[in-house]
């Protein structure tokens, strides 16, 4: 499949602005970016940054997108996101990425009162240096083809116990789980609905 269909498939998946009319934000309200690299001759990939980690960070280590809660600083969740992109990965979101749009929020089933809103960027800028942020131990771009759909055993810090779900499995030691597995998915279907992509 071409990169200009895939980009079509992306493009009819977003919603291209995400309201917020008469929506009060807080630090319950946070945003990612799922960027994509399109290009040719390239497998379609995906970037992601693995969280530093830390003692009093509930996700601490996991492997997600680049994002984080709203900020007073920002007028928008849209802000929120592209700030984050910058803080974490060093992707400028006028010179870097093209921002779509974004995808129906979604709600960590460990956090019930957050509401998290994934926004869908692909890179226009192949030639940019992607960084590790302060917060960010690792950034790696993942072609789709490599990420196989797997049962998963991880530990749940927030809950101190070991969950076993459904997530994503890459080499050789990613795992996507939880709300980034259930954005992933997400993504994916948009992609390929007839499941070309190997991983499904």
């Amino acid at each position: 499949m071409g990169s200009t269909e895939l980009l079509t498939r992306l493009e009819k998946a977003v919603n291209v602005r995400g309201d917020e009319r008469g929506v009060s934000l807080s630090t319950n309200n946070a945003a990612v970016v799922v960027v994509l690299d399109l290009s040719k001759p390239s497998p379609a990939r995906c970037l992601f940054i693995r969280r530093r980690t830390s003692e009093g960070d509930p996700w601490s280590g996991q492997v997600a997108f680049p994002g984080g809660r709203w900020s007073g600083c920002d007028s928008s969740l849209f802000d929120t996101a592209v700030r984050e992109l910058w803080e974490e990965t060093g992707l400028d979101a006028g010179r870097d990425v093209e921002v779509l749009g974004c995808l129906e929020d979604v709600t960590p089933r460990n956090a019930p009162d957050m509401r998290v809103r994934p926004y869908v960027a692909v890179l226009k800028n192949r030639s940019a240096s992607v960084r590790r942020g302060y917060e960010v131990e690792d950034v790696t771009w993942i072609p789709l083809t490599e990420l196989k759909r797997r049962v998963v055993k991880i530990y749940a810090k927030r809950l101190e116990r070991e969950l076993t779900t459904l997530g994503y499995v890459a080499e050789p030691d990613v795992v996507v789980w939880g709300l980034t597995a259930k954005i992933l998915n997400r993504i994916l279907d948009a992609l390929e609905p007839l499941s070309i992509f190997n991983n499904r």
